[in-house]
C-alpha cells in the first residue's frame, strides 16, 4: 500500500530539501517522522517484518531508541484512529518507553514493541 519512501506526495516534496530541519512541536527531523509514519502504518496493518525493517534502518541511521519511542508515541497520539485501538497502541508504547528509560535502551526493546503493536489488530 505504501512504498518504502513515499507516504504522500507533499511529505516527499518537503522531506528532501528540509532533511535537516525539524517540524514544530515534534523537534525531530522530517525523515524520522516520515519513517515512523511508515512504521506505524505497517504495524497497524500487521506487517511485522516490514515494520521491523524500518526500525533497523532507523537504528542504522543513528537514531537512539529513546528518540524513536518518544516520537512514535507522539505520532500515535496525534493520529486519527478508533479510541480503543489508540489506547492499546499508546499502552504498549508506554510500557516500552518505561523499559527504555530505565536503561534497557536497545534495538531489541524497539523490535519487541513493534511486534506487540503488530498483533493488536490481529484476530484472536
Amino acid at each position: 500500500m505504501f512504498s518504502k519512501y513515499v507516504i504522500n506526495h507533499n511529505l516527499q516534496k518537503s522531506a528532501l530539501p528540509l532533511k535537516s530541519k525539524t517540524i514544530p512541536g515534534f523537534s525531530i527531523s522530517i525523515v524520522l517522522l516520515h519513517d515512523l509514519l511508515l512504521l506505524f502504518f505497517r504495524a497497524r496493518e500487521g506487517k511485522t517484518k516490514d515494520a521491523m525493517d524500518v526500525i533497523l534502518d532507523l537504528c542504522r541511521s543513528g537514531y537512539s531508541p529513546t528518540d524513536v519511542i518518544q516520537t512514535l508515541f507522539k505520532v500515535t497520539r496525534s493520529y486519527n484512529m478508533p479510541e480503543p485501538e489508540k489506547l492499546e497502541f499508546m499502552r504498549e508504547i508506554g510500557f516500552s518507553h518505561m523499559r527504555i528509560s530505565e536503561g534497557l535502551n536497545t534495538q531489541l526493546q524497539l523490535l519487541g514493541c513493534i511486534t506487540r503493536l503488530s498483533t493488536i489488530n490481529q484476530p484472536k
